[in-house]
């Protein structure tokens, strides 16, 4: 009689746990919906006087973006056949858009030989893209000015 009792524990208790387990998950969903779907606690209402980053910081956040021509530049050997097909904008004041402008044959000479030293390799590394545009970055700097260029950005970036 006690092994059968014992069986009948054992059965209660496989059963009780994954039911615990599915009435905590059922009351942390309500919860979760109560807070965010409900908006009880009022945090993610939609307030009409936020203000803005430049408000913010009193700093205004205008840029000028001057497009690059778009560069082809052969990767690897000449019988290789692949080719990187790259083009970019740098960012910069709006003051500063003409003087960078008057520069881009400069940049884009400059990038031409950057890129045509990489290989194929290079671009296989899983950071590749952030150390190239790390690289234009400092080079369009020290082309255009320090204080002339604030970012640069990738626009087109790709292998054949």
């Amino acid at each position: 009689m006690s092994q059968v009792e014992s069986e009948t524990q054992e059965k209660k208790g496989r059963i009780v746990g994954p039911l615990i387990g599915i009435a905590l998950s059922i009351l942390g969903g309500v919860g979760g919906y109560a807070v965010v779907g409900m908006d009880a606690l009022g945090i993610f209402s939609q307030n009409t006087s936020m203000h803005t980053p430049a408000e913010i910081t009193g700093l205004e956040l205008e840029y000028a973006y001057v497009p690059l021509p778009m560069m082809i530049v052969p990767m690897g050997s000449v019988l290789d056949g692949r080719q990187l097909r790259f083009q970019g904008q740098v960012e910069a004041k709006p003051e500063n858009a003409g003087k960078v402008e008057a520069m881009i044959p400069r940049l884009v000479d400059v990038f031409q030989d950057y890129l045509r030293a990489l290989s194929v390799e290079d671009l296989d590394r899983s950071a590749a893209l952030m150390h190239i545009r790390s690289q234009l970055l400092f080079r369009a700097r020290l082309v255009v000015g320090e204080e002339e260029v604030s970012d640069f950005l990738i626009m087109e970036f790709v292998l054949n």
